[in-house]
């Protein structure tokens, strides 16, 4: 029944972790990252498919799974649905730092980004994720590459 149904989805859920340490748990344990990612996006946008999708694809960028160009459209969908306010990207443009990333990186596959700001912005996600560094200390407004803000 739903009662039950509830009570072992509650059971499953991980427990909230915050902060560095999940920055910490995104390089040492990036799947559970991912579990809890997508139950931010549960909490902040409610339980239902889009989320779902979201997550899934933001799960596969973390995780450098292949994405189909299906997949891509998809996501771009699913986010303009729980965010719509899709024009402003990334956090200084209102999506948080991890969707804004997976948002460009679908742009990029699908061949739908056009302006050079949008490729310096993938740049900057690629070479601070390759560096370890958590994409919320990342110096926007600096034209070079990764520094971490001060």
């Amino acid at each position: 029944n739903e009662a039950n149904r509830r009570a072992l989805e509650t059971a499953r859920k991980p427990e909230r972790v915050a902060g560095p340490e999940l920055e910490k748990m995104r390089i040492v344990a990036p799947e559970l990252w991912a579990q809890h990612k997508h139950e931010q996006l549960i909490r902040q946008h409610g339980d239902s498919p889009h989320v779902d999708i979201v997550a899934d694809f933001i799960r596969k960028v973390e995780l450098q799974l292949p994405r189909t160009d299906e997949e891509c459209h998809a996501f771009l969908k699913a986010l303009r649905h729980i965010d719509p306010f899709e024009s402003q990207h990334l956090k200084r443009f209102g999506y948080p730092y991890d969707e804004g990333y997976a948002a460009l990186e679908a742009r990029a596959q699908l061949d739908l980004m056009r302006h050079e700001l949008a490729w310096r912005a993938l740049e900057k996600y690629r070479e601070a994720k390759a560096k370890g560094i958590p994409f919320r200390l990342i110096d926007w407004e600096d034209g070079g590459p990764v520094r971490i803000i001060d």
